[in-house]
């Protein structure tokens, strides 16, 4: 799929490339950790594992665009007539082309932003049910896309421009 789709028309057909591409990394995470494979533990642990995965697109506007020619954002999020070319023109040289253009894509990236907390909550129920072992680990993932998402909040949605990251 990541050779053949660059573009995402809808929220769904986004979640449904993350089912494909993330998801089954905490699936397998949770394996080698020894965890119960059910429905219980991969349903929250997926909602984790999208969350991530959006805040890392969220995170990487510019940069997608740029180095891959990528755009996660799900066109029927798109409100702007020129999206697509006043953000590659905005990523390029640094700073926003345009103001309408610049005020467009922070509401676009808030809205995805928006859309990518409630998954970071349903994830909470799978800390409650991991072993002792386990759950420092995959609590240590969730906070850190928490904090990156947080991140991208505090830098008024402006990822097209900054890349928000963790330090130490």
């Amino acid at each position: 799929m990541d050779q053949e789709v660059i573009r995402y028309e809808s929220w769904d057909a986004l979640l449904d490339y993350c089912a494909l591409s993330a998801n089954p990394v905490g699936r397998l995470v949770l394996m080698m950790l020894g965890e119960p494979r059910t429905d219980e533990y991969f349903g929250p642990s997926d909602s984790i594992c999208t969350a991530l995965q959006l805040t890392n697109h969220w995170q990487d506007v510019g940069r997608d665009l740029l180095e891959r020619d990528r755009i996660y954002i799900p066109g029927e999020l798109i409100d702007h007539p020129r999206f697509e070319s006043e953000l590659r023109r905005s990523a390029e040289q640094g700073w926003a082309s345009d103001p309408s253009f610049l005020e467009a894509s922070r509401r676009t990236i808030r809205t995805c932003v928006d859309r990518t907390w409630p998954l970071y909550e349903a994830g909470d129920a799978l800390l409650d049910r991991l072993s002792p072992h386990s759950r420092p680990l995959v609590g240590l993932f969730r906070e850190g896309g928490m904090h990156v998402l947080r991140m991208v909040e505090v830098w008024n949605h402006e990822t097209v421009l900054h890349r928000p990251k963790l330090g130490r």
